[in-house]
């Protein structure tokens, strides 16, 4: 996939801000979720931005990932529960994002950004 491809295909970074500013997908969207361990209440809080996300525009296509695939599982059955069409693109240190995370894979169309101070 390039770009391109991701014409109707919403990008959730699902990983903390501070982790989204080190390196992201250009146009990921950052829905912040801190590191585990969670209250139930941060859980639901992160469920409900989901919601707002989704609700905005229900019939896109999303792909979700973050660090190690944990917080990325829990966007991705939370956007189904709502019935949105999701791809679970796992932890950037140990799913298909990996290499281009470190910096191994130089592919068109695959950039990172980072944010400005």
């Amino acid at each position: 996939m390039d770009n391109d491809s991701f014409t109707n295909i919403t990008i959730l970074d699902v990983r903390s801000r501070q982790e989204f500013c080190s390196g992201h997908l250009c146009n990921a969207l950052n829905v912040s979720m801190k590191v585990p361990p969670w209250t139930r209440a941060e859980i639901e809080e992160f469920k409900d931005r989901l919601w707002k996300v989704w609700h905005a525009d229900p019939g896109r296509t999303y792909a979700v990932y973050c660090k190690l695939g944990k917080r990325s599982k829990i966007a991705a059955d939370t956007l189904r529960m709502f019935g949105a069409s999701v791809i679970d693109l796992g932890g950037t240190e140990n799913g298909p994002l990996k290499p281009l995370f470190e910096g191994k894979v130089k592919r068109p169309g695959y950039k990172l950004c980072f944010c400005k101070n």
